[in-house]
């Protein structure tokens, strides 16, 4: 795969796409079918060319097939090939996360929610020595090793209140790593995590700032790190909604990006439409707000008047301040 190839993926099936950076055009080349709903990926991230693909037909085909694919990568063409290795699974994975070593493999499962770790052999198929899973909050969303490799944090999300159920309290669950095995090491859950929902976390370049994209109530919030132990409670909170006491209709915030220089944040913000219309992907080269804009129809699923905001950070105590929203 290049390093200017884009995947993305509609069901079971994988898109490889070359991205014309000085144009910011996608050129679909390469499809590849599963036939298990695709649910995240992950590349190794070094010197081993493959896919780590997590699948489930739960919410597709309210099944119960759940599984992780390696996927071969053509080092040429960037090509996905058919599975090298099939792991089956006990739960849905939502998300998955390799080490930077490309030596251990972490998969979050949201219902029941839990997080298990493996380790990768040489040739980088999965171990099937180590597959225990722990519990980890309500509803996890999604996980990543720590700057230093040392821990996992699980973003568990919980769900709101519905009907006759109570509120189920999002936390952000941190594990410690040894000896390839997970140890619980403790809980980050401000106001015990009721009005908390924590979806997805990235981390400054300089590893001392975790950034949390707060689902439920749409929000940016920023956790100090120091030594490879995160605070408790966040330092700065910015709200992803310009105008959050007039919604009129369901608003997620989504997965999180830092930019290579930590200077600015992208946050994916959901909308839940009253009637299905296209939605715009907009491809960005973007140098301290300064960009060119592409504008591509895409077909609205089951979110619409989907954006994407840009954050920018304040250089001396990286907190987020300016922000830019780029919608249809």
């Amino acid at each position: 795969m290049l390093d200017t190839d884009f995947l993305s993926a509609v069901g079971d099936t994988i898109t490889t796409w070359h991205v014309d950076v000085e144009a910011a055009r996608l050129s679909p080349f390469s499809r590849l079918e599963l036939g298990t709903a695709v649910q995240y990926a992950w590349r190794h991230p070094w010197w081993l060319p493959l896919l780590y693909v997590a699948l489930s037909d739960r919410f597709s085909r309210g099944g119960d097939h759940h599984a992780m694919a390696v996927l071969g990568i053509d080092s040429s063409s960037g090509a996905l090939s058919e599975p090298i290795q099939f792991l089956l699974l006990d739960n849905r994975p939502v998300h998955l996360t390799v080490n930077r070593r490309g030596s251990l493999l972490t998969i979050a499962y949201n219902e029941p929610s839990e997080v298990s770790l493996h380790r990768l052999e040489q040739d980088g198929r999965i171990s099937e020595n180590n597959r225990g899973a722990l519990h980890a909050g309500a509803y996890a969303h999604h996980v990543r090793f720590s700057p230093d490799e040392e821990s996992l944090i699980v973003s568990a999300r919980g769900n709101d209140p519905e009907g006759n159920r109570n509120e189920d309290p999002g936390s952000l669950e941190i594990f410690r790593i040894r000896d390839s095995k997970l140890e619980r090491a403790g809980t980050i859950a401000p106001l015990q995590g009721y009005g908390f929902g924590p979806r997805h976390v990235d981390f400054r370049p300089n590893s001392k700032w975790m950034y949390v994209s707060v689902e439920r109530q749409n929000a940016l919030q920023m956790f100090k790190m120091r030594d490879g132990t995160l605070q408790t409670e966040a330092s700065f909170c910015v709200a992803t909604l310009q105008s959050p006491q007039t919604v009129v209709r369901l608003q997620l915030a989504g997965a999180i990006h830092v930019s290579h220089d930590g200077r600015i944040d992208y946050v994916a913000q959901l909308g839940k439409a009253e009637s299905p219309r296209p939605t715009t992907l907009l491809l960005e080269r973007l140098l301290h707000f300064e960009s060119r804009h592409c504008r591509y129809k895409l077909p609205t699923g089951r979110f619409g008047s989907t954006s994407v905001l840009c954050i920018g950070q304040d250089v001396a105590s990286c907190r987020p301040n300016e922000r830019a929203q780029l919608t249809p």
